[in-house]
C-alpha cells in the first residue's frame, strides 16, 4: 500500500511464500517479509525512513547421505533465519541544484538462527559527498563503516577521498582508500577511462582495495543452510580484496558490450564447506589468499523496440594458499536474460543460466566436481490497473534436481503466482 502528498510518500510492502508437501521430506519452506517506508522532501534535501522484516524458514533439504546409518530428525535440521531493522537516510534532492551533492545513510539490523541459537547486531553507515570544481573537475570522498557484534574484529571501514578530472576524451580519478579489516592500512584508488570513439569505444583500467565484512546478515543471505555453530571456522572475518581490472566497453547502434580482465587477490576469502563428520551441514572457512582471474563478457541488446536482451560469459581462475579448492565457486559461468513488452501493462521475461567446475570437499577427503548447473525461468507481471497486477514465475523448466552445494539439490520444476495490490 502507498500514501502520498506533495511532500511525503509512505507505504507498505509485503510477502509470504510458503511451500508444504508432506511427500517431499524436509523439502518445506515460508518466507516472510515487509517493509515500513516514508519519504518526504523538505527544504531541498530528501528524508527517508524505513523499518525492515525478514524471516526464511527452512529445512537442510535434498542431501545424500554416504553413511546410511545417519539419522535426521526434521526438528533437528529446521532452521529459522530471522532479520529485523531499519535505517534513516538524508540527501540532496535533484531539485536542489547545489555545488555539493552528499548522501548519508545509517542502519541496524537484527539477524538470528533459532536451530544454533545465533543472534547478531549490526550498524551500517554510508556517507557520501562530492563538490564541483567548475565544469570538468570534482572533489569528494566515500565513507562505509560496519560494526558487528559477531565480528572478528567488529569494525570496519573504507574511507576514500577522491578527485575527479573529466572531459569527452578522458575521465580519471585519483585518490586513497583508508581501510581498517584486522588493521588499519593505505592504499591507492586509481580509476581511468579513455573514450578513443565517441562512445563507441572505450579503454578503462581500475586499481583499489576495499574492506568486505562478513556478517551472519550477508553469509544467511548467500546459504540458508549454514550451519554456524557447527562451522570449522566460527569466525566472522573480514575480507580484503585488491583488485586489479581492464578492458573495453562502449555502445555501438542497439549492442552495448563490455569486455573485461580482472585479477583479485582476496584476503581471507570466505568459502562453503562441507562439515566431515556431519556432511549434512554446511559451514564456513577461509582461504588465507585467495587469487582470482577472471575473463567477462558481457552484451546489451535492443532486438526490437520491445524486446531488450542481455548475454554475459565468465571465466575464473583460482589460486588458493590455504585451502585445497576455492570451495563451491564455479569456474565458467554464463547468463542470458530476454524482456518482452508487447503492451505498456505487459512485462514478459526469461531467464537461462549455466555454471561449471565447482569442487567440493567429501567426508572421505576426496575432491568432487559438482556437475554442470543449468536453471531455465520465465516469469510474467500484468499490471489490470493502477491499483490491482498479476504475476507468476515457473522455474528450473528443465525440472532438474541439481547440486548447488554438495548433498544439496535444488528444487524441480516450482513456480510461484499471485496479486499485486497498491492502495
Amino acid at each position: 500500500t502507498t500514501k502520498q502528498n506533495k511532500s511525503v510518500v509512505a507505504g507498505l510492502r509485503a510477502h509470504h511464500i510458503q511451500s508444504e508437501d508432506p511427500n517431499v521430506a524436509l523439502k518445506d519452506y515460508a518466507r516472510t517479509g515487509g517493509q515500513l517506508y516514508v519519504h518526504a522532501l523538505t527544504n531541498g534535501l530528501r528524508v527517508a525512513a524505513e523499518g525492515i522484516y525478514n524471516r526464511n524458514r527452512n529445512y537442510y533439504y535434498g542431501y545424500n547421505h554416504i553413511d546410511t546409518a545417519l539419522n535426521v530428525f526434521p526438528s533437528q535440521v529446521r532452521q529459522t533465519w530471522q532479520t529485523i531493522g531499519g535505517g534513516i537516510s538524508i540527501e540532496n534532492a535533484i531539485e536542489n541544484s547545489a555545488r555539493t551533492d552528499f548522501l548519508a545513510d545509517i542502519h541496524y539490523f537484527n539477524t538470528s538462527d533459532k536451530l544454533f541459537d545465533v543472534t547478531e547486531n549490526n550498524i551500517e553507515f554510508k556517507a557520501t559527498t562530492a563538490t564541483r570544481l567548475g565544469n570538468n573537475m570534482q572533489i569528494g570522498i566515500f565513507t562505509n563503516l560496519l560494526h558487528a557484534s559477531t565480528g572478528t574484529p567488529g569494525l570496519t571501514f573504507n574511507a576514500t577521498p577522491n578527485f575527479l578530472y573529466r572531459n569527452n576524451i578522458i575521465e580519471a580519478r585519483g585518490g586513497v582508500t583508508v581501510f581498517k579489516d584486522d588493521a588499519v592500512g593505505v592504499f591507492p584508488d586509481i580509476r581511468l577511462q579513455l573514450n578513443l570513439v565517441s562512445t563507441k569505444l572505450a579503454l578503462f583500467g581500475n586499481w583499489y582495495k576495499n574492506v568486505r565484512m562478513n556478517t551472519l546478515q550477508s553469509i544467511s543471505a548467500q546459504n540458508w543452510f549454514i550451519a554456524p555453530s557447527k562451522s570449522i571456522d566460527y569466525q566472522l572475518l573480514p575480507t580484503t580484496i585488491q583488485t586489479r581490472e581492464g578492458g573495453l566497453k562502449g555502445t555501438v547502434g542497439l549492442v552495448d558490450y563490455r569486455l573485461l580482465v580482472a585479477q583479485t587477490l582476496n584476503k581471507q576469502q570466505e568459502l562453503i564447506i562441507n562439515q566431515q563428520n556431519q556432511p549434512h551441514f554446511l559451514g564456513l572457512t577461509y582461504d588465507s589468499m585467495l587469487t582470482n582471474l577472471t575473463i567477462r563478457a558481457d552484451l546489451g541488446i535492443a532486438l526490437l523496440k520491445k524486446v531488450n536482451c542481455m548475454v554475459y560469459a565468465g571465466w575464473h581462475k583460482y589460486e588458493t594458499t590455504s585451502q585445497q579448492q576455492a570451495w563451491h565457486l564455479p569456474t565458467l559461468e554464463a547468463g542470458l536474460s530476454l524482456v518482452y513488452k508487447p503492451i505498456s501493462k505487459l512485462h514478459l521475461q526469461a531467464d537461462a543460466f549455466m555454471a561449471d567446475g565447482a569442487k567440493a570437499l567429501q567426508p572421505d577427503g576426496n575432491i568432487f566436481t559438482i556437475k554442470t548447473l543449468k536453471d531455465v525461468n520465465i516469469g510474467l507481471k500484468y499490471q489490470i490497473s493502477k491499483n490491482f497486477g498479476l504475476f507468476a514465475q515457473v522455474n528450473n523448466l528443465t525440472n532438474q534436481r541439481q547440486v548447488l552445494y554438495l548433498n544439496y539439490k535444488s528444487y524441480g520444476l516450482n513456480a510461484t503466482g499471485g496479486l499485486l495490490l497498491r492502495f
